[in-house]
């Protein structure tokens, strides 16, 4: 039902928020960027792996959702996809960097064609 449909979401919600968190403690611990949000947020490497997380999980919702024929996945996932342009536009372009710009933006831009061609907008379906 209803309370079942909204703790999925809250679950996935804080699941993404999770994996966030993951990819902001592999570069706090690999890349050496102290785990500060100021400091995260000024990191190429963090913006290009957030970036690229985003990119997939907007691919895995979209794929789900058409394997599902389920429009508000799908929907949610496009979001995503939406919310990572806007970042890459209003973040990345003016705050990464050289060769972690560039990658973010081919790797995303990759990511973009392939869910356009894998996963195309569920159709609608007839209710009785």
């Amino acid at each position: 039902g209803e309370i079942g449909r909204a703790f999925a979401f809250a679950l996935a919600g804080l699941a993404f928020i999770a994996l966030n968190v993951l990819v902001a403690r592999a570069v706090h611990f690999y890349a050496g960027v102290r785990f500060d949000p100021d400091d995260l947020v000024e990191s190429a490497i963090f913006q290009t792996g957030i970036s690229i997380l985003w990119a997939l999980t907007a691919g895995s919702l979209m794929t789900l959702a058409l394997r599902r024929a389920s429009r508000p996945v799908w929907v949610t996932g496009a979001s995503l996809l939406a919310a990572l342009i806007l970042k890459l536009f209003v973040v990345d372009l003016g705050n990464v960097g050289g060769v972690a710009r560039i990658v973010s933006f081919l790797a995303t831009g990759l990511l973009i064609l392939v869910i356009g061609y894998f996963a195309p907008l569920p159709p609608k379906t007839e209710r009785a």
